[in-house]
């Protein structure tokens, strides 16, 4: 495979147009893949990042950098491997990483699979994180943007053939240096919100695809104190949108089997906090490790990593036992195993 060749996974965003344009200052010839995860969704944009706007934004840097670029179109990919689950997911009383699937299942395998087809060895995307040439997967040096969290999934074949020029950089230099370049998407705004449909709340968007099943409000003693419209709708810790008296008002449970939403209006209650947790579904970069110790350990995305001992369980599972109680360990999320700057493996909260 041609060795100075390269596929950038061009989004449309400042992050991947600056890394296209780091890799063709390095004297790679680049090859441009603008991956189109949904087709446009009704009312599922707040500061007008669309896909059709994002694919125009990816076709316009890559003109004004001189490289051909080729659009995929990835939804159906999409709606199989993340938006599907996703849904049903949060059906079973879970709160996924649609993000963490993307990357998986879609977003690289997708990236890959186009660079086979070309005899091109490697892929490189705006991810603010960094890979070793054994396959090893490490924080970006930004830890305000680091996403390593969300690239948990990847197997160490995968990352052997990643590469990822901004794990070296910190935002506002990717915004200067992009800037500098006069590269189009250089003022263009970060996306955020959910991976396939963009600026929405997570709970605007269930609520237009899950049908509402209502149920009581119920606190630990058994009163109930009022409604909710569908436990898919509330995660662990959630406050907004309880309005009931003498709050503020947090949930703190479900009960599927009933239909129940647990709240409390205790702050600091005690049932939000678990000293451990069990997690399934384990992946890890590099191997199992040979002992099962101290580990850091991070619960969600921008969350602080955490201290905990690690230990095996029956059926695949590994027990995480913390070193200071965790709020809201949320089950369908990911927790992500560090040592130092470095990530060990990941597991899905049981």
């Amino acid at each position: 495979m041609a060795s100075k060749r390269i596929i950038v996974g061009m989004s449309g965003g400042v992050d991947s147009s600056l890394t296209a344009a780091l890799l063709l200052e390095e004297g790679f010839e680049v090859i441009g893949v603008h991956l189109q995860m949904a087709h446009d969704v009704p009312g599922s944009v707040a500061s007008g990042c669309t896909a059709s706007t994002d694919r125009q934004d990816a076709i316009r840097v890559a003109a004004q950098l001189g490289i051909r670029i080729e659009v995929i179109d990835a939804a159906p990919a999409y709606d199989e491997h993340v938006l599907q689950p996703f849904l049903k997911s949060y059906q079973q009383g879970l709160t996924p990483n649609p993000d963490v699937w993307c990357n998986e299942f879609v977003k690289f395998p997708l990236l890959l699979a186009a660079a086979d087809r070309l005899g091109i060895e490697h892929v490189a995307t705006g991810h603010y994180a960094r890979t070793t040439e054994r396959g090893e997967l490490l924080r970006g040096i930004d830890p305000e943007k680091d996403q390593s969290y969300f690239l948990c999934r990847l197997s160490t074949e995968m990352l052997q053939r990643i590469r990822f020029p901004l794990g070296e950089l910190r935002k506002t230099e990717v915004r200067e240096r992009a800037e500098r370049l006069r590269l189009s998407t250089a003022a263009k705004k970060d996306s955020v919100g959910l991976c396939f449909v963009g600026d929405i709340d997570v709970s605007q968007f269930l609520r237009e695809r899950l049908p509402q099943s209502p149920g009581n409000m119920v606190t630990s003693s058994g009163d109930i104190v009022g409604q909710h419209d569908g436990l898919p709708f509330y995660t662990l810790g959630q406050r907004k949108g309880i309005e009931l008296p003498n709050g503020p008002w947090y949930v703190v449970g479900k009960r599927l089997e009933t239909n129940e939403l647990l709240v409390s209006n205790v702050q600091g209650d005690s049932q939000l906090f678990v000293s451990s947790a069990s997690v399934e579904r384990l992946h890890w970069i590099g191997g199992e490790p040979d002992s099962f110790e101290q580990i850091d350990v991070q619960l969600r995305y921008r969350q602080p990593v955490q201290s905990a001992v690690m230990s095996s369980l029956q059926d695949g599972q590994l027990l995480l036992e913390f070193s200071i109680p965790q709020r809201a360990v949320t089950p369908g999320q990911e927790a992500v195993l560090y040592e130092g700057d470095r990530v060990v493996g990941c597991g899905r909260v049981h």
